[in-house]
């Protein structure tokens, strides 16, 4: 079976300790561990609390000195990524603790090249929408 690494790309604008912890807890609890974590940080200043944070080897964090918006600290954390798929996400989002292998499921079901999945966020629940 296909076990791809996703390369999680987070764009990163001053981002609440709360929001960090909650989103490296949420992927570090993953029934799917082959992941990596980019981080593409624009904030006004490196927040110490994020670099404490990235001890695990699969987070990657760069402080890009200044924000380039959303999609420029997007493009930096491209930069990044070494997995065989990306997924996108805000600071702020979470995923249930199977969000990965049930997406990895879904590629190795249907030999599928690219992905669209929308989700609803909420107290770590995940509900595809059609």
């Amino acid at each position: 079976e296909y076990e791809p690494k996703i390369s999680i790309l987070v764009p990163m604008f001053n981002t609440p300790y709360n929001f960090f912890k909650e989103l490296v807890d949420c992927l570090i609890n993953q029934t799917y561990s082959n992941w990596e974590l980019c981080l593409a940080d624009g904030s006004n200043e490196s927040l110490e609390y994020i670099k404490n944070m990235c001890k695990d080897s699969r987070i990657k964090y760069k402080y890009l000195g200044k924000n380039l918006g959303i999609s420029g600290n997007s493009n930096e954390g491209l930069k990044m990524v070494t997995g065989d798929w990306v997924a996108l996400l805000d600071h702020d989002d979470l995923l249930k603790i199977d969000a990965l292998h049930e997406i990895v499921k879904v590629i190795n079901e249907n030999l599928v090249q690219f992905l669209h999945l929308k989700f609803f966020l909420l107290i770590m629940n995940l509900i595809k929408l059609v």
